[in-house]
């Protein structure tokens, strides 16, 4: 559906946001996962998630000056051996980051799941509030982002994975499952049908553009979008 404002996405396609239907969902930028003396942080050197949060930040700074909804998701599990130690009880660890602490208005989730919307009352916000559009962002891509995108995409969301506002403990993971999500789900000549796609992927900067015109109502397109071409 048309909106107030276009976010220029990869391969020359494009996004509609609009104020009244477009939620951004930041999943599991907490403490133990982003911080290098967390559960599972100080696990990990050189803060391969934490290189996400500038994107975070960029998009939440600009959803917010829009009115956007902004929703978050709080993970009680990730790991085998090192499940019973993570994000366990009401403590700094299991706390989003002070960065991008919540506000009053926002709306919070606490998974039991992978994905945001399984294990929680998430869809129902959503459809209480009128939201059709929703902008992922935060960690890890491989696995909660992914996650949350397909439990998204199945309750008949439109989804965008903002790629520099999410991370995984590795690059290549991250590069996979941003690939997966953004690329046409048929071969060649399977399908002649547009509309293929999982989601869209943009940068933080494309999204924080959309919002500063949707702000300003001012909607300013980007080149004109590219569908899917299969042969």
């Amino acid at each position: 559906p048309p909106g107030d404002a276009e976010i220029a996405c990869v391969e020359g396609r494009s996004f509609s946001i609009a104020r009244k239907d477009t939620a951004v969902l930041i999943v599991d930028m907490q403490h133990d996962f982003l911080s290098s003396d967390g559960r599972l942080g100080q696990y990990y050197k050189g803060e391969p998630l934490a290189a996400c949060i500038p994107g975070v930040q960029r998009v939440l700074a600009a959803a917010r000056k829009a009115g956007a909804l902004v929703a978050y998701s709080r993970s009680h599990r990730y790991g085998a051996a090192l499940r019973e130690e993570l994000v366990e009880g009401d403590d700094k660890g299991y706390a989003i980051i002070d960065s991008l602490k919540p506000e009053p208005d926002d709306i919070v989730v606490d998974t039991w799941t992978f994905g945001a919307f399984a294990s929680t009352g998430l869809e129902e916000e959503f459809r209480a509030r009128g939201i059709e559009r929703v902008l992922l962002c935060g960690v890890m891509t491989n696995v909660a982002i992914f996650a949350t995108a397909s439990q998204a995409v199945d309750r008949f969301f439109r989804i965008l994975v903002v790629k520099d506002a999410c991370a995984a403990l590795d690059k290549e993971w991250h590069e996979m499952a941003i690939s997966l999500m953004n690329e046409p789900q048929a071969n060649a000549g399977h399908n002649a049908q547009p509309g293929l796609y999982f989601g869209e992927v943009a940068t933080s900067e494309a999204v924080a553009t959309a919002f500063t015109e949707m702000a300003s109502n001012e909607k300013v397109s980007p080149p004109p979008a590219k569908r899917a071409k299969i042969e």
